[in-house]
């Protein structure tokens, strides 16, 4: 017999209300959702390494981008209920 792995259900959902903007942007990124639930903010580097993690509980954050390089960045938020949401933003 060999041991078993316990395995997560995380779901990805693609109906989150998000809006991120400006998007591009140049120093500063705007999130805002329609909840105040509390919820995991991750931030990924155009190589997926995560570079930003918040925790966070209110519609709206506002994050400073002045010290990360410009590219692509992924932007992940869960929820404590194991659902998650992506988007992408581009900093110049």
């Amino acid at each position: 017999d060999s041991p078993t792995t316990p395995c997560l259900n995380i779901t990805e959902v693609s109906n989150f209300p998000l809006k991120v903007y400006p998007n591009p942007t140049e120093n500063r990124i705007n999130i805002v959702t329609n909840t105040n639930e509390m919820m995991q903010l991750d931030m990924l580097d155009p190589l997926g390494k995560v570079v930003l993690t918040m925790h966070v509980n209110t519609p709206e954050i506002s994050i400073n981008l002045e010290d990360f390089a410009p590219g692509i960045y992924i932007l992940r938020l869960y929820n404590f209920e194991n659902h998650f949401f992506t988007t992408k933003f581009t900093k110049n």
